[in-house]
């Protein structure tokens, strides 16, 4: 069984997935939504340890923290609102954000 269809009508062809075919789409999509969100825990831990953790409050670039943070958190934002262990998994990563958006502010003291 494959995971398309094809019918001619007329001059045009049509192309339906399968049965088989929905389900392979299905895992793509949350195979790419786990990636989106790996891809997005590496920058935001890689954007941490350079340029929050273990810096006194005044060393922090606030602003340039904010901004990435930003950025990531519009990246990941749609998928938070999924059902699946993508949503999950986004929803866990966005407040791992807020923790360290706190933590450069100075409002949490100590390692992430």
């Amino acid at each position: 069984m494959g995971v398309v269809t094809s019918q001619e009508r007329g001059r045009i062809r049509w192309v339906k997935l399968t049965e088989r075919g929905e389900e392979l789409a299905s895992l793509l999509e949350r195979l790419k939504g786990m990636a989106e969100v790996m891809d997005a825990y590496v920058e935001l831990e890689e954007m941490y340890s350079k340029e929050v953790k273990n810096k006194l409050r005044e060393e922090v670039d606030k602003e340039k923290v904010a901004k990435k943070l930003e950025e990531l958190r519009r990246r990941v934002n749609a998928l938070a609102g999924r059902e699946d262990e993508v949503g999950k998994r986004a929803k866990k990563f966005l407040e791992r954000v807020e923790e360290v958006e706190r933590e450069a502010k100075g409002i949490v003291v100590g390692e992430g």
